[in-house]
């Protein structure tokens, strides 16, 4: 093995064992992205470069590749009621930082959470577009996420069931700020970047809607309730949580 690919083995290893300590469950296809990430570095590299310099490539790749492999992302479009200076007021995800108090529910009620993550990604990325409505309010501004992104829908029996935006269907039940939801709309589209953001809920209301904010391998095998699910990742996440007070 020679010293790119075993440079580009180790950062592999040392990303996945650092998000595995700060208790960061990245998916199931979090190592196959960053090794083809890291692999385009090396590519980039070998050609460009001398070895001194492949590794200094190397390392600046680690930030984008551990943002891009990160799954479940909203559109730069979404907005978010954040509370600041004892008032609440509507800002773009771009403008949101870690330690911002955003709106979310939790037992069917409106409180503020903490973001512990933000992160932008640039590229090409697919995207799935939904807009809503119910018998007295369409939602003009649809919202935009990745089709791995963890989904909060309405079930038929009124509980809450997670699912990812690409199992989705017209008709389905989304929650808004103004009660249930029914999907009359969705497309898939392209956007040039997206961003990846984490509350200590695991939820937030993303231009209006409920939407979780944790990884997509907690519906790799379909639908999964609510509540238990999220308790489990809260419990999981803890020692992160602990890491951002």
């Amino acid at each position: 093995m020679n010293t790119l690919k075993k440079m580009r083995l180790f950062v592999l290893l040392m990303m996945i064992n650092l998000m595995t300590s700060f208790g960061v469950k990245a998916g199931p296809f979090y190592p196959v992205c960053m090794a083809a990430c890291l692999a385009t570095c090396e590519g980039t590299a070998a050609v460009t470069l001398t070895p001194v310099g492949a590794a200094a490539l190397t390392a600046s790749c680690i930030a984008a590749c551990t943002a891009a492999c990160l799954p479940t992302c909203l559109s730069e479009q979404t907005s978010i009621v954040v509370y600041e200076n004892e008032v609440s007021h509507l800002k773009n995800i771009s403008d949101i930082k870690i330690g911002d108090l955003v709106r979310t529910f939790k037992n069917g009620k409106s409180i503020w959470t903490e973001v512990i993550r933000n992160i932008r990604s640039e590229g090409s990325f697919n995207f799935i577009q939904f807009t809503l409505r119910n018998l007295t309010h369409i939602i003009t501004k649809p919202i935009t996420v990745t089709p791995e992104h963890v989904m909060i829908l309405r079930a038929e029996n009124g509980e809450s069931v997670l699912s990812s935006a690409s199992r989705v269907q017209m008709g389905d039940q989304m929650i808004s700020a103004y009660g249930p939801l029914s999907i009359v709309g969705l497309k898939p589209i392209q956007q040039a970047s997206k961003y990846t953001l984490m509350t200590a809920e695991g939820t937030v209301l993303a231009s209006d809607i409920f939407v979780s904010t944790i990884c997509s391998e907690v519906v790799a095998g379909g639908e999964q309730l609510f509540e238990e699910t999220m308790e489990n990742w809260r419990n999981d996440h803890r020692a992160l949580l602990k890491k951002q007070n």
